[in-house]
């Protein structure tokens, strides 16, 4: 990404583990452990953000984000201070299940890093 719309950090590891970095117009969040370890070679598209697996087929693949339809609401981030959408899973106390989507901050390096 050498446009000016390219500002997000991505990243993907090849089929040997290196680790390649880019910049893109989407903000993204994903997993190492998941992106290095269970799928490397492995890297989704815009339309299909989420880098997943699939235990019984046992293979990776990119689904939609699980926040564009929540139960029938469209979850998205307009606060450019908290751009990255981000679904993750809590247990309540009751052993139940529920779904979180929220907005994070961009990794960025401290000024001078880079």
């Amino acid at each position: 990404g050498d446009r000016k719309e390219d500002k997000y950090l991505s990243f993907y590891y090849d089929n040997k583990g290196a680790l390649h970095c880019g910049c893109s117009a989407e903000p993204h969040y994903g997993t190492i452990h998941l992106s290095k370890k269970v799928c490397p070679g492995h890297h989704c598209t815009p339309d299909y953000p989420i880098l997943d697996f699939d235990e019984k087929k046992k293979q990776c693949f990119c689904r939609h984000h699980p926040c564009w339809d929540d139960k029938g609401v469209a979850h998205s981030c307009t606060d450019p201070k908290f751009p990255i959408l981000r679904y993750r899973e809590d247990v309540e106390a009751s052993g139940k299940v529920k779904s979180v989507c929220e907005c994070l901050a961009p990794m960025s390096a401290p000024h001078g890093e880079l």
